[in-house]
């Protein structure tokens, strides 16, 4: 019978099939290993405690409104820019809990 592939082509294709196949189970038992790892770990953290929700905007307002009062209150020196710049950072937190 005529082949048109010779036997040292069949067999490097052979070879290749199979370093592919290795290679794939390679991968297949490193995301098994990295899965079990994982498994591990998310079983020794504990959720205590959730957080509270906050009913409104006008809530969350006040309490941002609180904090920076707390600070001018407790003689924390920031400058103007660091003022803008925490507030920014503390709206956005409240945006984002509030998508939740």
């Amino acid at each position: 019978m005529l082949s048109c592939f010779s036997r040292k082509e069949l067999e490097a294709k052979d070879e290749e099939k199979r370093k592919i196949e290795e290679e794939n189970r390679l991968r297949e038992e490193a995301a098994q290993r990295e899965l079990e790892a994982y498994m591990k770990m998310k079983e020794t953290f504990v959720v205590e405690e959730e957080g509270c929700e906050v009913n409104n905007d006008e809530e969350e307002q006040n309490l941002l409104e609180k904090f920076v009062n707390h600070i001018k209150v407790s003689n924390w020196t920031f400058s103007y820019r660091c003022y803008l710049s925490l507030r920014i950072l503390l709206k956005s937190l409240l945006f984002h809990r509030r998508r939740r």
